[in-house]
């Protein structure tokens, strides 16, 4: 059965939509198989074939009998995820006492978008943020889970089909912390790490993307976020990862935390000052580890007194260097 939520506490059970499968069902994943926008939904099911049911964007589904995904083992739990990193949302799934069976997707039309999301301020995956989308004149939504179907776990990575757009006009992340994030004019067919505090790595330039912050593997220091500021604002800073794998893989998906000899019991420091070069705050004063931080501001100093308007430099200062960034305060 398929119930559809009306918004109001109501449910309505929509007999017509075509997926009222009779077989002994275990599992089920909602994804956008065929990335024209809508979410399909495949079933696993007990020494039967599974059952794949593209959404027909009318509260309706087809069968897809031949796709290629109908297993018919004990099936269990089944997971989804984009794990070549083409685009298209691939299957694993997961029979009781016999073979598990990996299935590639092979969709070679329409346009996608992928983000995959890491908090600073809220936990570092960043499950329970809210990913919007819009492109084409429509706005999807996606959420962050941590869990999903029959003893799952699907990629935590959002998985967005776009159709024949070109562009997501539009990207708006709500993280449990709180801080609301949007970027703008991004191109399709992008893996995208989008940062808790406004930045996305994984972009390239030249592709119109107006808000993409500049990265390198080396030291980065964000500009403030907001900035100028009234109440608070959040700096994030890097550190490069040991070898080759600096900061980020180069699809975006993996942060590196380990420890890099590089550093040995050298620090890193990230300090507020006026335009005469006078000491405000020290925001971080420790053990340089490698990978994605964030700090926030809260506009005070040392003494923890309210400073005055005007404008303010962020120094990041290590051994491998310094970055600079200014920030304007308004109270």
């Amino acid at each position: 059965m398929l119930y559809r939520n009306d918004g109001d506490s109501t449910f309505t059970n929509l007999v017509g939509a075509g997926v009222g499968d009779t077989g002994p069902c275990y599992g089920g994943v909602w994804a956008d198989f065929d990335k024209d926008g809508d979410l399909d939904i495949y079933i696993t099911k007990n020494n039967q074939a599974n059952v794949l049911y593209s959404n027909d964007g009318d509260n309706t589904f087809t069968s897809v009998p031949g796709a290629g995904a109908g297993d018919t083992g004990p099936g269990r739990g089944v997971t989804a995820g984009d794990y070549d990193g083409d685009g298209d949302v691939d299957l694993y799934v997961v029979n009781s006492n016999q073979a598990n069976v990996l299935y590639r997707n092979d969709s070679d039309t329409n346009r996608w978008f992928v983000v995959d999301t890491r908090g600073t301020l809220s936990n570092r995956s960043g499950i329970g943020a809210l990913v919007s989308l819009t492109a084409g004149g429509v706005t999807r939504i996606r959420q962050v889970e941590g869990g999903s179907g029959y003893c799952s776990q699907n990629s935590m990575a959002v998985e967005f089909g776009l159709g024949s757009a070109t562009t997501a006009t539009t990207l708006r992340i709500e993280w449990p912390s709180g801080v609301v994030d949007v970027h703008s004019s991004l191109p399709a067919n992008r893996w995208v790490t989008a940062i808790e505090g406004g930045i996305l790595v994984g972009v390239e330039d030249g592709e119109g993307n107006g808000d993409l912050e500049p990265h390198s593997a080396g030291l980065f220091l964000s500009r403030g976020r907001p900035n100028p500021f009234t109440e608070s604002t959040i700096f994030i800073y890097s550190l490069p990862g040991h070898g080759t794998d600096e900061g980020l893989s180069s699809r975006g998906s993996q942060m590196i935390h380990s420890a890099d000899p590089q550093y040995g019991d050298g620090g890193v420091r990230l300090r507020l000052f006026d335009v005469q070069g006078r000491l405000v705050r020290t925001l971080v004063d420790r053990t340089g580890l490698p990978g994605f931080h964030a700090v926030r501001w809260d506009g005070r100093d040392d003494r923890g007194n309210r400073v005055g308007p005007g404008v303010y430099l962020a120094v990041l200062s290590s051994s491998l260097g310094t970055e600079t960034q200014k920030v304007v305060a308004l109270h």
